[in-house]
């Protein structure tokens, strides 16, 4: 998924003057072809229906997997799991609730695997670093805004570096991105992970 050049600077991200923007995304009443190209111009990748199975690359997952749900106390609790296979081995993900920092907001999930699968590029946007987790957006359905990655203004991401991830059963492996924080009183976010689909309705702490 390509990073466009932000249409508009949402704020002074923290001391380190951190910057992401907002996107208006298509009007939801336009047929579906057209949502898609209107998307596909806005944010360099075309829309993925949420709540369908999603397959990207050799990676595939089933939005709506029961699987088992991995608690961790300092994550708080898991608001949304899937599982997947990427390259043949399968992939646990748990979506942790997004959680407001002052200007911030972060989006945290876990991934683990017992065939021991390695992280790389699955969460890229595959355009300034294919081994950061900086495919993942947030977006707001009311007021058909996308949320992109926070960045340090040197082509690199507020968001965790994936390319030395090796997956394990016991040990999850924590993967989170920060964006600009949403306005006040919105209380959850759609949020989108490449290869994942989109989650709908996160709570926003």
């Amino acid at each position: 998924m390509k990073r466009l050049t932000c249409a508009c600077l949402i704020g002074v991200l923290l001391a380190a003057a951190l910057a992401a923007c907002s996107i208006s995304l298509p009007d939801p009443t336009a047929s579906s072809t057209s949502s898609t190209s209107s998307s596909s111009d806005s944010t360099g990748a075309s829309a993925e229906p949420p709540g369908a199975p999603v397959t990207a690359g050799s990676l595939s997952a089933d939005p709506g997997s029961s699987a088992s749900r991995s608690e961790d106390a300092s994550l708080g609790p898991v608001v949304a799991s899937r599982s997947g296979s990427a390259d043949g081995k399968t992939i646990q993900l748990d979506l942790y609730q997004i959680v407001r920092d002052g200007s911030l907001a972060h989006v945290t999930f876990t991934v683990r695997s017992a065939d021991d699968a390695v992280v790389g590029d699955l969460f890229s946007d595959r355009e300034s670093n294919d081994y950061e987790a900086d495919g993942i957006t947030m977006m707001d359905p009311v007021a058909k805004k996308l949320y992109l990655v926070a960045s340090h203004g040197q082509r690199s991401c507020l968001c965790t570096a994936t390319g030395a991830l090796t997956l394990s059963a016991d040990v999850p492996s924590v993967i989170s991105a920060s964006f600009a924080a949403p306005p006040a009183g919105i209380t959850t976010m759609d949020v989108q992970i490449p290869h994942f689909g989109v989650f709908p309705h996160v709570p926003v702490e």
